[in-house]
Order: structure tokens, then C-alpha cells, then sequence
């Protein structure tokens, strides 16, 4: 997690130029891998290397989504209320469109007999 995080940090960093929004996302994306890693027990999955891939897939799907809509709120001008609206009108689709696509792509796990995919 902290490798993922450090690498998050320099990429964001090189790339969008913002120390305060590098460090909003990787905080956002600790909470995300958190959150993840502490469903397992809950949900009774063990900790095994199909686990480990899923948490990696996790990590990488919400550096996307935030990544872009912060990218976008840096590129906006106005008001901060006024970038966050037009952030969110400019990604808000494209972010609906993928997260939809990456749910329906998973989807058919969900009815699978084979107790290891579940």
C-alpha cells in the first residue's frame, strides 16, 4: 500500500503540478484500501493471492476516478463551487460510463458456483 501510495504521490505530482491534491488523493485512495482490506473478514474472504488481485483492481479503479475529476477541477476556472461543478459536468459521465462498465464486467461472478470466484 505505501508503494502504491508513493507512486500515486510522485505521479500526481508530476503530472498535475498540485502538492495539496496529491495528497487529497492519496489520502482518498488509503481510505479506499482500507475500507477494501477490512471488508475481507467481514465478508469471510481469506487473504489469498485472487484477494490480493482484487484489492490491487480496487486501488487501481479509484486512483482513475479520482484522478480525473481532480485533474479536471484543477483545469476549471471560477470559483472553487464553480470548478466543482463543471468538474463534475465535464467527468460525471465518462465516470458513470466506467464505473458501469466495470461493474457489468464483473457482474456474471456474482451468479458463479465455483466458490473461489465468489
Amino acid at each position: 500500500m505505501g508503494l502504491c501510495l508513493a507512486g500515486v504521490f510522485a505521479a500526481t505530482f508530476l503530472l498535475q503540478f498540485s502538492i495539496s491534491t496529491s495528497i487529497i488523493l492519496c489520502a482518498v485512495i488509503l481510505m479506499v484500501g482500507i475500507e477494501v482490506f477490512g471488508l475481507l473478514p467481514m465478508l469471510g474472504i481469506h487473504l489469498n493471492a485472487f484477494s490480493t488481485t482484487n484489492i490491487v483492481l480496487s486501488l487501481g479503479m479509484s486512483i482513475e476516478f479520482t484522478s480525473h475529476i481532480a485533474h479536471q477541477f484543477l483545469v476549471e476556472a471560477g470559483t472553487r463551487k464553480e470548478r466543482v461543478i463543471n468538474a463534475m459536468r465535464f467527468m460525471g459521465v465518462p465516470m458513470f460510463h466506467g464505473a458501469m462498465s466495470s461493474i457489468l464486467a464483473v457482474l456474471f461472478i456474482a451468479g458463479s458456483k465455483t466458490p473461489f470466484l465468489r
